[in-house]
């Protein structure tokens, strides 16, 4: 494959199969990189041909391939401990991590406060697992709202993960964009508000993040 970007997108309401369609496209094409922004609330879903069954709700599904390397946008919101379920689960901890998982900075920490809030005022739409809330505290610059870079357990995993995927692409390697959820679930664009996710869910939104 020469130079390009794949971009994985369910138009319906997600749980269509993207985790299934994402195992296959990194098992065959073998990226040099993988990209998303996943929040904790959609979780993806990957079984290779031996039965081994992965379930990623933090990192990008191309994990199944070996060699590609593990960006995570500006635009995530993280559960620090699913984080780090899934980097000792899947990437066999920390240590072995190191040089192949990248985290931009600016990706959103999600804390008990966020999840807190939503279940005293949200009726609809939400997981409750606090993403809508951290990303809202993150627009309104909250002044007790927290990015990767203050959290120093991870500050050894963070980068400039837009520009090192471009990087990548001007470098003529290839890449998939792997954006969570559904289309018809986006807050502008989707089937229908309240009843939708936080954020837009497509193409140019998952390139933003």
């Amino acid at each position: 494959m020469e130079r390009s970007l794949d971009i994985i997108l369910d138009l319906c309401f997600g749980s269509c199969g993207k985790g299934l369609i994402g195992g296959y496209l990194a098992t065959k094409h073998k990226y040099d990189f993988a990209i998303e922004s996943y929040g904790v609330q959609a979780g993806h879903t990957v079984i290779k041909q031996d039965g081994t069954k992965y379930v990623f709700q933090q990192l990008p599904q191309a994990l199944i391939n070996d060699s590609t390397k593990l960006y995570i946008g500006a635009g995530a919101v993280i559960d620090l401990v699913q984080l780090e379920n899934e980097v000792d689960q899947y990437l066999g901890g920390k240590e072995k991590a190191k040089g192949r998982l990248f985290i931009h900075p600016r990706a959103s920490v999600i804390q008990q406060t966020h999840r807190d809030w939503e279940k005293e005022n949200i009726r609809s739409g939400s997981t409750f697992k606090g993403v809508g809330a951290a990303s809202a505290f993150k627009v309104m610059r909250h002044p007790d709202h927290k990015l990767m870079h203050d959290i120093r357990e991870w500050s050894n995993f963070l980068a400039d993960t837009a520009e090192m995927a471009c990087d990548d692409l001007e470098q003529g390697k290839t890449g998939i964009l792997e954006i969570a959820q559904g289309f018809e679930l986006g807050i502008n664009h989707g089937f229908q508000y309240p009843h939708c996710t936080s954020r837009e869910c497509s193409p140019m939104q998952g390139l933003s993040d």
